[in-house]
């Protein structure tokens, strides 16, 4: 950052598969995972912790014929 800030950030996304995805025939179709996504961000100044900031983001991957 142009100020002399150092900026971390860190992420974590975990995948679900859907309960659909063992069903034969009905995953050729229709087929993804539930995606939940965190991630963390560090502000950083003279090597101290000036700010921070966390979110946490739902959603879903699509696989398949009518994805």
């Amino acid at each position: 950052m142009s100020d002399g800030q150092v900026k971390w950030v860190y992420s974590h996304i975990k995948r679900s598969a859907m309960a659909r995805n063992y069903v034969p025939v009905v995953n050729w179709f229709s087929a993804g995972t539930d995606d939940t996504t965190k991630k963390l961000v560090l502000i950083f100044k003279d090597g101290i912790l000036v700010d921070f900031s966390s979110s946490t983001a739902k959603g879903e991957t699509k696989a398949g014929v009518l994805s």
